[in-house]
């Protein structure tokens, strides 16, 4: 990568040497580390881009344990979730309760005269994440064929 070398001046505003920041750490900038306030604003923006970094990772949809489930299930969950099927098939769901090694879910759809109803679906807990999983937020097709199947 192309390195350039920074020197602010004093007389430089503190708005002007973040956004000079900013900019030299996306673009892989070398700095004078003489100035101690310099030094600290570096350190400080670079925990910061770690932080949105890992903010971004936990924010991807990921495939849920079969512990999450029940947990989801169990808890005061007010979400929903999204359940796939080794076929292909995506829908947001909602676990309801378990019974003799099952789970099930319900969907939600909307009726005539605004009238909501829920189909209900019984899933094998023995077959979990080899014929459906669950993702903790809609995965796109990308995401979806790049995860195996265990």
């Amino acid at each position: 990568m192309n390195k350039e070398f920074i020197k602010y001046n004093k007389d430089e505003t503190i708005k002007d040497i973040i956004q000079g920041l900013q900019f030299a750490l996306e673009h892989d900038v070398s700095f004078d580390t003489s100035n101690d306030a310099i030094t600290a604003a570096i350190l400080m923006l670079r925990e910061q881009q770690q932080h949105i970094e890992h903010m971004k990772w936990l924010m991807k949809p990921k495939v849920m344990t079969q512990t999450e489930v029940f947990m989801e299930h169990n808890s005061s969950f007010d979400g929903c979730i999204w359940l796939e099927t080794k076929s292909g098939a995506l829908a947001q769901v909602f676990p309801d309760k378990t019974e003799a090694g099952e789970i099930r879910v319900f969907s939600p759809y909307l009726l005539q005269d605004n009238v909501i109803g829920h189909y209900f679906t019984w899933w094998n807990v023995a077959d979990y994440n080899i014929q459906w999983r669950c993702w903790t937020d809609r995965p796109d097709e990308t995401q979806r064929n790049e995860t195996p199947w265990h």
